[in-house]
C-alpha cells in the first residue's frame, strides 16, 4: 500500500527533524521544508496528501503560505497549523483562513500521529464518498443513454418504420399490434421521465410533502384500485392475493401513499414470475397501519434493495433489469420527508416483503 505524503513545514531545525522523525515511524513520506517559500515551490510541482506548517518563519510565514496554497486549488489536502500563538485571535484567524486545525506547541507525540490520522481518514472517507456519487453519475448516464432511454426510442422509432411500411398492408390487426408496441414504449419513456423530475423536483424541495394531509376515501379500495392496475399491466390478475384486514383513514396525502405503493408492488410483479402469488395485506400493529406487499420473485435480497441509490441497478448480472433506481430513491425520499417507515424483509426460500408503516387516525371506513 502507498504512503501517504505529508509535507512538514518548520523553521526550527531540532522541531523538523523530530516530528519528520516521529511521522516516519509511524509510516508517513514525509517531506520536510524550513519555510513557506520552500513548500510553496515544491507544491507547485508535487501533490501531498496532508499539510502541518508552522506559523512563524522566515521568507514567508504560515498565513501567507496557506493563502497561496489555496490557489493552487488542492482543495482536498488537510492543512494543519503548527504553532505557538495560543490567544484567541490568532487561532480564530488561522480558522478562518479555511484550515483545518491547528496544533499548540509544545506537541506531544500521540496528539501529533492523531490529529495527522484523523485529518488523512476523513480525507479518505470524502473522497470515497465522492467518487461514489460521481461513479453513480457516470452509471446513470451510461444506463441512460446505453438502456433506459434508447431502449423505448428505438422501439418507438423501429415499430413506426415498420407500420410505415405496412400501410398498404390490409392486415389491420397485425398494424395495431405494432401501434400497440409503440404506445408501450412512449409510455415507458414517459414514466421515467416523469420519476426524473419527481426525484429532482423533491430532493431540491421544489415540492412540498407534509404528513398533515389525510386520506378521506378508503384506503383498502384505493391499494385494491392500485394493485389491479399493476398486476393488469403485467397480465397478471390472477397472481394477485388481497388480504385487507383493517381500513383506516391514515395521515398522508393518497397521492404520496400511492407513489410508495405503486413502486413496491411494480418490483414486486417486475421481479417475480407469471404465475408466482403477490401478496398483498393491511393490518394494525404496534399503533402504526401496515401495508403489506410479498413477493416470490427471483433471487434478489432485501439488502440490495436497501441500499439501492439513484442510478443503482442491483444484480443486473444475474438477471435483466429496467429502471434505474429513481423509484426506490423517491420512495425513500418521501418515507423520510413524511416519517413513514418502510422495511425490506427476505422471504424464504426466495422473494421479498416489504412493509410500509403508516400513521392512522381511530376513524375506521364502514
Amino acid at each position: 500500500m502507498e504512503k501517504a505524503s505529508i509535507l512538514l513545514v518548520e523553521d526550527d531545525r531540532t522541531l523538523l527533524n523530530n516530528y519528520k522523525e516521529i511521522l516516519e515511524l509511524e509510516g508517513f513520506d514525509v517531506i520536510a521544508k524550513p519555510n513557506g517559500l520552500e513548500a510553496l515551490e515544491f507544491c507547485k510541482k508535487n501533490k501531498v496528501d496532508l499539510i502541518l506548517s508552522d506559523i512563524t518563519m522566515p521568507d514567508m510565514d504560515g498565513y501567507d503560505f496557506f493563502t497561496q496554497f489555496k490557489q493552487l486549488k488542492y482543495v482536498d489536502t488537510p492543512f494543519l497549523f503548527l504553532t505557538s500563538k495560543t490567544e484567541y485571535v490568532d487561532l480564530r484567524y488561522a480558522m478562518n483562513l479555511g484550515s483545518d486545525d491547528y496544533l499548540a506547541k509544545p506537541i506531544s507525540t500521540k496528539d501529533l500521529v492523531q490529529s495527522v490520522k484523523v485529518r488523512l481518514h476523513r480525507k479518505l472517507e470524502i473522497s470515497e464518498n465522492f467518487h461514489a456519487i460521481i461513479n453513480r453519475l457516470e452509471k446513470g448516464f451510461e444506463l441512460m443513454s446505453n438502456h433506459e432511454f434508447l431502449t423505448p426510442l428505438n422501439g418507438i422509432i423501429g415499430f413506426l418504420n415498420i407500420l410505415k411500411k405496412n400501410l398498404s398492408n390490409a392486415d389491420s390487426e397485425e398494424n395495431l399490434k405494432f401501434i400497440n408496441y409503440i404506445n408501450q414504449s412512449a409510455k415507458r419513456l414517459l414514466e421515467l421521465l416523469e420519476k426524473l423530475r419527481l426525484w429532482n423536483s423533491i430532493n431540491n424541495e421544489q415540492t412540498e410533502i407534509t404528513d398533515t394531509a389525510k386520506t378521506n376515501v378508503s384506503l383498502v379500495m384505493l391499494l385494491q384500485y392500485w394493485v389491479n392496475e399493476i398486476a393488469g399491466s403485467y397480465d397478471r390478475l390472477t397472481d394477485v392475493m388481497f388480504y385487507p384486514h383493517e381500513d383506516m383513514i391514515v395521515e398522508i396525502d393518497p397521492y404520496f401513499i400511492g407513489i410508495i405503493f405503486k413502486e413496491v408492488t411494480d418490483n414486486a410483479f417486475k421481479f417475480s414470475s407469471k404465475g408466482s402469488p403477490v401478496v398483498l395485506e393491511t393490518k394494525i400493529q404496534n399503533g402504526k397501519y401496515l401495508v403489506i406487499i410479498s413477493d416470490s420473485g427471483q433471487n434478489c435480497k432485501a439488502q440490495f434493495i436497501r441500499e439501492s441509490q439513484v442510478f443503482f441497478q442491483f444484480n443486473r448480472n444475474k438477471f435483466e433489469q429496467q429502471g434505474l433506481g429513481i423509484g426506490l430513491a423517491i420512495t425513500n425520499l418521501i418515507c423520510h420527508k413524511t416519517g413513514t417507515e418502510i422495511e425490506f424483509l427476505d422471504n424464504e426460500p426466495k422473494g421479498i416483503t416489504v412493509i410500509i408503516k403508516l400513521d392512522f387516525v381511530e376513524t375506521q371506513f364502514h
